[in-house]
């Protein structure tokens, strides 16, 4: 409150008369308050970090939805990084998938030999970037 009401009303507050050395303790926090505005800059309150007026309940609620999004979107990005720094693991899985794909197209293939080398080439390009969106 001391250091609100402080910055927000700009309040001057008379020069220490001891030599600006006021130990600034609970019991004595009142006797200078030139050496206690002092003594919060000191310990690295910010001027700029005090606030002018009250932010209703809904713009909160908001910002605090907002940092918690935040910090999910982060934990999944993390989660994201660590499976593709695992490359061995990651092209093992694009493997299994692309043999599975091309094993179902090869089948296909032999059921209905309507498919030249090129479409079935395409056919597994578009299976290939299908699986990279999902994953």
């Amino acid at each position: 409150g001391f250091f609100r009401r402080s910055i927000q009303q700009k309040i001057q507050y008379r020069p220490c008369t001891k030599n600006q050395q006021c130990s600034i303790l609970r019991i004595n926090r009142n006797r200078c308050q030139y050496c206690r505005l002092k003594k919060c800059i000191a310990v690295g309150m910010s001027r700029d970090a005090v606030r002018f007026g009250r932010v209703p309940k809904r713009e909160k609620a908001r910002i605090l939805a907002a940092m918690q999004q935040s910090t999910q979107n982060r934990g999944q990005q993390r989660a994201l990084a660590t499976e593709l720094d695992d490359q061995p693991r990651l092209l093992a899985a694009v493997l299994e998938f692309t043999k599975e794909k091309v094993s179902a197209m090869r089948q296909r293939a032999r059921e209905c030999p309507s498919y030249s080398m090129p479409t079935l080439l395409k056919l597994i390009l578009e299976n290939f970037k299908l699986w990279l969106s999902i994953n």
